[in-house]
């Protein structure tokens, strides 16, 4: 795993085209932008890791019950509420 610190408004680049903003930096959470394509499917790690329940509405012809994550605004809808635990020095 690469560790890198980052400011608020600094980002990461991960390939040509994807890139991490730290928005936020609050006292016990970290806020993060995610700007990547639109295909590439973005999830929370406990959202990921969690058996999925199919609803007609999520459901597709190839069975995933998870539809992707299609822009920043949404990514950072998911990330609302997640706390990031900042690494004590």
């Amino acid at each position: 795993m690469l560790i890198l610190s980052r400011k608020e408004n600094e980002s990461i680049h991960i390939g040509d085209d994807i890139v991490v903003v730290v928005t936020r930096i609050g006292r016990n959470r970290v806020q993060i932008g995610i700007d990547a394509p639109r295909e590439m499917r973005i999830r929370r790690s406990e959202l990921a890791d969690a058996p999925s329940e199919t609803s007609p509405s999520q459901s597709t012809s190839k069975g995933s019950s998870v539809p992707p994550v299609h822009n920043a605004v949404s990514i950072q809808n998911e990330l609302a509420g997640l706390s990031f635990p900042l690494a004590e020095r």
